[in-house]
């Protein structure tokens, strides 16, 4: 019986990893803020994201550029 389960588990194996890959993702920008400890975010209706870090705000478009 261990016998069958170690070979039904060894088979199945790769199609339970295939599960775990998302579909293709391809990175097109990095978001490159120099935020460091962000304690404060606020989303307004013009698209931009302000963010409070460490005292300091800063100003993001939607696509999360400064």
């Amino acid at each position: 019986m261990h016998t069958l389960l170690r070979w039904w588990c060894l088979l199945l194996l790769p199609f339970a990893s295939l599960a775990q890959t998302p579909t293709p993702f391809q990175l097109k920008q990095v978001l490159g803020t120099p935020l460091e400890n962000p304690q404060d975010i606020a989303v307004k209706a013009q698209r931009f994201i302000y963010v409070l870090d460490n005292g300091q705000v800063t100003k993001l478009s939607a696509q999360g550029s400064l």
